[in-house]
């Protein structure tokens, strides 16, 4: 029987090195929100603040920047943000 990937769960183990990686590769990011208009706002579900408050906590604020930037800017993260980053947020 196949077992359901759980994303935070995956997160619980993330090493320092992923987490410098993906730290790195959001700052390199081009910053594309300076040159058009942020959204004024967005619909926050449930689902997204309670996937991040579910992370290990010493993630919760690149999670937050992540989703805002994307949520008001329209910044995608890096394309190489560890994998079970991302699966946090779409699962």
């Amino acid at each position: 029987m196949k077992t359901e990937f759980n994303p935070l769960e995956a997160l619980a183990d993330i090493s320092e090195d992923e987490l410098n990686e993906f730290i790195e590769l959001q700052e390199e990011a081009p910053k594309k929100h300076r040159r058009q208009k942020p959204r004024e706002s967005f619909v926050c579900f449930i689902s997204f603040y309670e996937s991040i408050k579910l992370m290990p906590e010493r993630l919760h604020l690149r999670a937050f920047r992540v989703l805002m930037d994307y949520a008001f800017y329209r910044e995608e993260p890096p394309t190489k943000t560890p994998a079970r980053i991302m699966q946090s947020f779409v699962s």
